[in-house]
Parts: C-alpha cells; sequence; structure tokens
C-alpha cells in the first residue's frame, strides 16, 4: 500500500535531516585534539534547530540527480553559514538566549562566539571543496560569496535601521529581509542547480526564495513580536508588526499575516521554468509554512 504523499514527504525530511546531522558533526568534529572551538560548536548545535535549509538542499540536490553523498555535503554549507550568522547575530543583538538557552556569546564569551561562527563560515566552504572532481567547485564558491555578500549587506541594513529606529516603509523592510534572510534560502536551490548545470534556472530560483524568505521572516517576526517589544533600542531589532503600528495600520498583525501569505503566493506563482521536481518541493514547503502561519495567527486570536 502506498503512503499519503504528505506521509511520505514527512519520512523524506526526516530521513534527510538524520543523514544531514551526521555529515555536519564529521565537520564540526575534524580534529583529533578536542578544543573549546568544537565544544561550542557542539553546544551550539545541540540547542537545536529545524535545518530546514540543510533538509531543503539535500531534496534539491538528490531529486536533481547528484549522488548521495554529493547531496549531503553540498547540504550541509548553507546549514553552517547559517548558524554561523546566527551565533553572529546573538552576539550583535546582544541577544541572552539562542532556542531557550544561553547563547554562545553567554555561555562561552564574545571572543569564543567571533571564533566559532568564522570556523563555521570556513567549514561551509570545505563542503564544497569535498564534492565530486565532476562538479564546478569554482563557480560554486564564487557564487556562494556573492550571496554571502548580500547577506552581510542585509545584516548591515538591519543593524542601522534597529540604531535608527526610523523604519517607516514596508518596501525597505521586505528588502532588508530579502537580504538577510533570501541567500541562505536561495542557495538551497541555487547550489544543486549549478553543480548539475542548470545555471539559467538560477536567477528564477533567486525570485521564488527571495518572496518565500520574506514571508519566512514575517512569520518570524509575528512569533517574535512579544519578546521584541520587551526590548529597547537597538535590541528590539526591526519587527513588521512594529513597523504596521506606527504607521496607524488597523490589525497590524492581521496584516503581517496577510502580507506573509501574500508573498508565499507569489512564490508559487514564480516556480514554472523551474526544473518540475523543484517545483513540487517548493510548492509543498510554501503550504507547510502558509499552515504553519495561520495556525499560530488563529492561536493568537
Amino acid at each position: 500500500m502506498c503512503l499519503d504523499t504528505s506521509l511520505q514527504n514527512k519520512a523524506d525530511d526526516l530521513n534527510a535531516i538524520a543523514l544531514v546531522e551526521e555529515k555536519l558533526s564529521n565537520y564540526i568534529n575534524e580534529f583529533k585534539d578536542k578544543s573549546v572551538l568544537e565544544d561550542a560548536a557542539n553546544y551550539h548545535f545541540n540547542t537545536g534547530g529545524s535545518r530546514t535549509r540543510a533538509r531543503l538542499t539535500f531534496l534539491f540536490a538528490k531529486n536533481l540527480g547528484l549522488s548521495t553523498e554529493d547531496s549531503l555535503v553540498i547540504s550541509c554549507a548553507p546549514e553552517l553559514f547559517h548558524n554561523a550568522s546566527l551565533i553572529h547575530d546573538d552576539l550583535q543583538d546582544s541577544d541572552d538566549l539562542r532556542r531557550g538557552q544561553e547563547a554562545v556569546w553567554k555561555m562561552f564569551n564574545t571572543k569564543v562566539a567571533i571564533c566559532v561562527g568564522d570556523f563555521l563560515i570556513s567549514a561551509a566552504y570545505a563542503c564544497i571543496a569535498d564534492l565530486s572532481s565532476s562538479i564546478s567547485k569554482s563557480t560554486l564558491i564564487k557564487h556562494v560569496h556573492i550571496k554571502i555578500s548580500e547577506l552581510i549587506q542585509g545584516q548591515l541594513l538591519d543593524i542601522r535601521q534597529s540604531e535608527d529606529q526610523t523604519l517607516d516603509d514596508i518596501d525597505i523592510y521586505e528588502n532588508i529581509a530579502a537580504r538577510k534572510t533570501g541567500p541562505l534560502f536561495s542557495l538551497a536551490l541555487t547550489l544543486p542547480l549549478i553543480a548539475k548545470g542548470y545555471t539559467e534556472s538560477v536567477p528564477l530560483a533567486e525570485t521564488v526564495f527571495a518572496h518565500y524568505s520574506i514571508a519566512y521572516q514575517i512569520f518570524d517576526d509575528i512569533c517574535d513580536y512579544e519578546t521584541d517589544q520587551s526590548k529597547l533600542g537597538i535590541n528590539s531589532g526591526v519587527n513588521i508588526i512594529t513597523l504596521f503600528q506606527e504607521k496607524k495600520i488597523p490589525k497590524p498583525r492581521l496584516k503581517a499575516v496577510h502580507t506573509a501569505l501574500n508573498h508565499l503566493d507569489l512564490a508559487r506563482g514564480r516556480i514554472n521554468g523551474l526544473p518540475k521536481v523543484c517545483q513540487k518541493i517548493i510548492h509543498y514547503e510554501t503550504i507547510l509554512l502558509e499552515n504553519d502561519i495561520k495556525k499560530f495567527s488563529s492561536n493568537q486570536d
């Protein structure tokens, strides 16, 4: 008897995450002599996380025809970059907690946190070096540099807006969200596309994930709104609900929900032109996020 499609997707996801976790551990614990560097890296990863970027990369890579080993290796790169950014973000934002536990900089110290983040960035490039010789690694590395540069620019824009506390334009907010969140999500698809020679599909993939990432960031803002409101100044960050409140928009939380759902619709509307297997994965992921947004919002009413 065939599994229901949704159940099969969940089974594939769990299998992908388990395989990726093991591979990530190999990159983090590659030295014979244990040190505070590995202790802090393992501490951070043991706090949890959905591994969404790694899972997506693996699914895209495997369905596009990469070998299981190459799919695992390439999936670790966006996840390592992502966790490096989290460690550095917590330090920049002075956030004491990450996933309910002390952030790396709080548990160890600020200097260790900087070093651990740098270590994970370096490990991400090692992933690309470990891919099969038939894959154009120089093209992948150049592409990664471009996307990480966009992420850094987005982070700087976010810091500037947090410091000034002057954000009053939804377009600026969405630009920051697309630059901060979009690059690593887009890498989940663009790295496998480039590895398999589908370079002409890269711009479209980036557009799709720009919309997906804005929706993802809005959902994060909705979930974090009360926590963000309890902070002052730069520590309060940029939150779309606060932005809508300042613009005197009625029911700002509901407006945020509708904005997120609209971007998911835009993401789904742009998938034509991508390889069919990628379209199916993206459609499934947008529906998952849409359901999460609706479920969380209904529980807040």
